[in-house]
C-alpha cells in the first residue's frame, strides 16, 4: 500500500525572503552587470518551465542559477521541491539541506528534508527531521502535517515506540474518518509489530486488517464495538502476542474490570 505523500510546491513564502532577494541581487550588481543578468534570465527560464510542468528542463534550470547565486533559497526550495515529486529523494535531500542552512526555521523544509531521507531509508535522520519541521511549523499546511504525522508515527512503530505512535496518528487525524493507511498502523501499534507496513509479511494482512480495525474503533472511543472486535480477533487467532493484553485494556476503559482480571 501506498504511503501518504506530500506532492505539490507550496509557495516559497517568509519575510525575509525579500530582503534575502534585494541583498543578492546588490551583491550580483557588485560583481558585474553580465552576472545579475545571466541570474535573471535562468531564474525566469527556471519558473517558466516549472509553472508549464516541465519539471526536467525547471530542474536544469534551477541547478544553474543556484551555481550562479548560490543564496538564492527560493531557487533551492523549488529545486528540492521538484526532486522530491519526481521521485528523485537523493538528490532532494542536499537542496533541502543547503535551504535549510540558509533558512534554519523554515518547517517545511525540514519536513520536505525528512520525507526525502525516508524513502532513502534512512529513516534514524528521517525521524529527528520530520519532529524538527513539527516543531518549527509547517504554515498552516495541514496535507503537510497529516503527512508528516503519518510517517512520523510509521518510523516510532518501527522503533518500538507504539504508544507515542498511537498518539501521534490520534492528534493528526479524525477519527470518525481515518484513512485506511492510517487504520493500519494504528493496527499495527496495536500488535506491537515494529516494522514499517512494506515490511509485514503477506499472510499476516488479515490479522492487520482486523488489528486495523479494532484500533480505529478504540481512537472513536467505540469501546463496546472495540471490545466486540477483541472477541473477534481473539477466537480467530487466539496466540497473537499483546491481544490479550489490549483486550483487558479495553475492558477496564469500559469498567468490566471483572472481566478484564
Amino acid at each position: 500500500m501506498p504511503a501518504l505523500r506530500f506532492r505539490r510546491h507550496p509557495r516559497f513564502q517568509f519575510g525575509v525572503i525579500f530582503v534575502a532577494l534585494m541583498f543578492g541581487s546588490a551583491a550580483l550588481a557588485q560583481s558585474g552587470s553580465s552576472s545579475a543578468d545571466d541570474f535573471q534570465r535562468i531564474a525566469q527560464q527556471a519558473a517558466t518551465a516549472r509553472e508549464g510542468g516541465m519539471s526536467e528542463d525547471a530542474i536544469r534550470f534551477y541547478r544553474r542559477a543556484v551555481e550562479i547565486r548560490p543564496d538564492w533559497d527560493e531557487g533551492w526550495w523549488y529545486l528540492g521541491s521538484l526532486y522530491y515529486d519526481t521521485d528523485h529523494y537523493a538528490q532532494a535531500i542536499p537542496a533541502f539541506q543547503k535551504l535549510i542552512e540558509l533558512n534554519p526555521k523554515l518547517g517545511l523544509a525540514w519536513d520536505l528534508l525528512g520525507l526525502s531521507e525516508y524513502e532513502t531509508k534512512d529513516y534514524t535522520n528521517s525521524l529527528v527531521h520530520l519532529k524538527r519541521g513539527q516543531e518549527l511549523g509547517l504554515e498552516d499546511n495541514l496535507e503537510a502535517v497529516k503527512v508528516a504525522k503519518y510517517h512520523i508515527a510509521l518510523l516510532l512503530n518501527l522503533n518500538g515506540q507504539f504508544v507515542k505512535a498511537t498518539e501521534v496518528l490520534k492528534s493528526g487525524f479524525e477519527p470518525e474518518h481515518l484513512p485506511d493507511q492510517i487504520k493500519i498502523a494504528l493496527g499495527m501499534a496495536l500488535l506491537r509489530i515494529p516494522l514499517l507496513p512494506n515490511q509485514v509479511d503477506p499472510s499476516k494482512d488479515a490479522l492487520i486488517h482486523a488489528a486495523s480495525e479494532t484500533a480505529a474503533l478504540l481512537a472513536q472511543d467505540n469501546l463496546e464495538q472495540a471490545i466486540l472486535s477483541f472477541q473477534q480477533i481473539l477466537k480467530d487467532y487466539p496466540d497473537t502476542p499483546y491481544l490479550h493484553y489490549e483486550y483487558a485494556s479495553a475492558l477496564a476503559s469500559a469498567s468490566r474490570y471483572d472481566e478484564a482480571e
